[in-house]
């Protein structure tokens, strides 16, 4: 699994190392016509944030899936606490939402790789 870091502190981070020395600080527009740490800033302004809690279990009872939460096959992953299963297993998105209490759990599964 990749790291992932917060955005803001990094940014301060290497401002405050690159720009120092920069009269007025950092301004991205006047910047990037001469300064060589302004590309550098900007690929980290403009990087794609994460969704930090995608891969997590929800309590089926407060969260249930929907059908946007189901992948390409319809299911989301479940825990299935059935005496004798306890299995965890790819349940389709409505079956753990009509049972809450045989399946409390669950969570989004990764796609599939081509």
């Amino acid at each position: 699994m990749a790291d992932c870091i917060e955005r803001g502190p990094l940014l301060e981070a290497f401002k405050a190392k690159c720009c120092e020395d920069c009269p007025g600080g950092y301004d991205r527009a006047k910047c990037k016509s001469w300064c060589d740490a302004a590309d550098e800033i900007a690929l980290v302004e403009d990087a794609p944030a994460v969704v930090p809690d995608a891969q997590r279990w929800r309590k089926t009872a407060e969260e249930p899936p929907t059908e946007a939460d189901a992948n390409e096959d319809g299911c989301v992953l479940s825990i299935n606490i059935n005496p004798g299963d306890m299995n965890t297993t790819a349940w389709p998105w409505n079956m753990v939402a009509a049972f809450p209490d045989n399946l409390p759990v669950w969570m989004p599964l990764p796609k599939k790789p081509r």
